[in-house]
């Protein structure tokens, strides 16, 4: 039977609770590879591990300015229809920021895309290798931009970047055309309307009885939590944000 939880107060219950963990995302694999990539990236950590890789991906995010952000994605969307900015703007804002030369921007779009496929849970075979391959390219594009600043966990911090951006933000531009703003967007149609948790042990939300092992959906949407809920909430939303509204809005959007 699936278990979902769609109150607030359950929904927030739920994603508080220690006791529930992301479902695991399978075996990892050798390093470079999507197999691998899934289980060193934060979405998919719990505990301990998951404040380490948190931490990483929160001191990147520190060194971008939303405001800067949004004038860069006004500034690339404005030749562009609604569905090409979804596609490529999110990446090639955020990667620009983080100094990937220009020349390789475009390479590191259609890699973010080829992982992205395949992010939540494995593909078939013949995309798991083309991800594989925009791993190892992305991981030798991200890791070496900073000195001050350089190794696996970050290059994985920042291909986590790149591909929340890539799904949530995307989603943030179509929706926000569709809608006429990216605040309307966020009311009828958010980047993410649901997500999954593990049960370790047995546990009672409101009252239901959840068993251990019991996997359980939370409807992000009808609890109004479009970023999610503490504590894994998306430290990314202000710059998120701001690259959709520069999208939507253009560069005179404050």
């Amino acid at each position: 039977m699936e278990i979902v939880f769609s109150g607030p107060d359950d929904v927030r219950a739920v994603l508080a609770d220690p006791r529930f963990v992301p479902p695991p995302p399978g075996a990892a694999g050798p390093v470079g590879t999507m197999a691998w990539l899934r289980s060193a990236v934060v979405r998919f950590s719990h505990g301990v591990e998951h404040a380490r890789r948190r931490a990483l991906v929160v001191a990147e995010l520190a060194t971008l300015d939303p405001a800067d952000l949004r004038q860069a994605a006004a500034k690339l969307t404005a030749p562009a229809t609604a569905e090409e900015a979804a596609r490529t703007v999110p990446v090639a804002v955020l990667a620009s920021a983080l100094g990937v030369p220009a020349d390789r921007i475009d390479a590191v779009v259609t890699a973010v895309a080829q992982i992205a496929a395949v992010y939540l849970s494995p593909g078939d075979p013949a995309r798991e290798r083309v991800a594989d391959t925009a791993v190892a390219s992305l991981l030798a594009d991200l890791e070496v931009l900073r000195p001050e600043s350089t190794g696996r966990g970050v290059g994985v911090a920042r291909i986590s970047i790149l591909v929340q951006a890539y799904v949530g933000t995307g989603v943030l531009i179509r929706e926000g055309a569709r809608c006429g703003s990216v605040a309307e967007a966020l009311r009828e149609a958010p980047p993410v309307t649901t997500t999954r948790r593990l049960a370790t042990v047995d546990v009672t939300v409101g009252d239901v009885a959840v068993p251990a092992g019991a996997t359980v959906t939370v409807d992000l949407a009808a609890a109004g939590l479009p970023f999610g809920g503490e504590p894994r909430v998306c430290p990314g939303r202000d710059h998120a944000l701001a690259i959709a509204v520069g999208a939507v809005h253009g560069e005179e959007s404050g």
